[in-house]
This record gives structure tokens, C-alpha cells and sequence, in this order.
């Protein structure tokens, strides 16, 4: 017997729409501002353990829940790459 967590129902829903509309949002102003790099990486390597500790395991209930949260880090990376933080900022750093 396995433990099961289960979720209210739309939960998953409302991240994956939340992540579109700010998706949009980033496109829009070609800034990455409102993104933390390190949530999306502490995301991207805490989705990525459950999933392959679920594959291992061969239990679908970890697995699949943890798939979205690799694939929405994937695409942050990508819009970290595409509009770096470097552009984010109205001055220039000083030089000592």
C-alpha cells in the first residue's frame, strides 16, 4: 500500500494557466524581471527528482504530477536565455 496524495481539483490548472499569462507577460515587455532564476531552478531540480524517483518506482502518481513542473522550468530557462536580466537594468554597474 502506497501513500496517495491527491490535490483539489484545479490546482494544476491554475499554475499552468498562472505560468501562460506570465509567459505573455515576459514576451510582451521582453524582460525576465518578474521571474526568480533560483525558484526556477530549485522547480526544475525538485520536479526532476520526484519524476525519476517515481519512474524508479514505476508509480504514475509521483511521476506525472512532477512532469509539468520540469517542462515549465524548461520553458523559463528559455526565457531567461532569450531575454537575459542583463537588459533588465536602467543603469550600468560601477566599476571600482
Amino acid at each position: 500500500m502506497g501513500h496517495r496524495h491527491q490535490h483539489p481539483r484545479g490546482v494544476g490548472q491554475l499554475e499552468w494557466g498562472g505560468g501562460q499569462l506570465l509567459c505573455a507577460k515576459i514576451i510582451r515587455s521582453r524582460s525576465t524581471q518578474c521571474l526568480s532564476f533560483p525558484l526556477t531552478v530549485a522547480t526544475f531540480l525538485a520536479s526532476t527528482c520526484w519524476t525519476l524517483y517515481g519512474l524508479l518506482l514505476g508509480d504514475l502518481y509521483i511521476t506525472v504530477p512532477n512532469v509539468p513542473g520540469i517542462v515549465t522550468s524548461a520553458v523559463r530557462f528559455w526565457l531567461f536565455r532569450r531575454y537575459p536580466p542583463d537588459r533588465d537594468r536602467p543603469y550600468k554597474p560601477l566599476h571600482a
